[in-house]
């Protein structure tokens, strides 16, 4: 039987499950709603640099207006998750953005026996924005 590849990002003792769209810390499951989600994803392909505001708005939130609170928001319940009661991982910058101050690895995809990369099945999220496009939305709430 293939075994599936599952790309994932490597972040202080979390595991970002691309594939799967989870987060991980150790045997544990860390549940987030999917905004937050996509935020955790964007700045952790982008660590150790700046995001501005602005192009996480239009990264997570393309081609819909919301308010800062929807941004604050998912911050808020990223560091709540992660434990980040001290803005160590995920720190804000006045009026500019945020900033995942982590050193981030990338897992490479594990390969099939027969020496050819293993893909994911057929409509599992390969990244981030896949993992957006697939996740469950809560209705009414466009800051969720």
């Amino acid at each position: 039987m293939d075994h599936i590849a599952h790309r994932v990002l490597r972040f202080d003792r979390f595991v970002l499950d691309l594939t799967r769209g989870c987060l991980r810390a150790g045997d544990e499951d860390i549940d987030l709603r999917p905004k937050a989600f996509e935020v955790l994803c964007y700045l952790a392909a982008n660590a150790g640099r700046l995001v501005p505001k602005q192009e996480l708005y239009d990264a997570v939130w393309p081609n819909v207006t919301v308010s800062d609170g929807s941004l604050v928001q998912c911050i808020r319940e990223l560091r709540h998750k992660l434990g980040d009661d001290h803005h160590r991982l995920i720190k804000t910058m006045s009026r500019r953005g945020y900033l995942l101050d982590a050193a981030v690895s990338a897992q490479e995809p594990q390969s099939l026996s027969d020496g050819s990369a293993a893909t994911p099945p057929e409509g599992a999220p390969e990244t981030c924005d896949q993992a957006r496009r697939t996740a469950p939305r809560l209705k009414d709430n466009p800051g969720a």
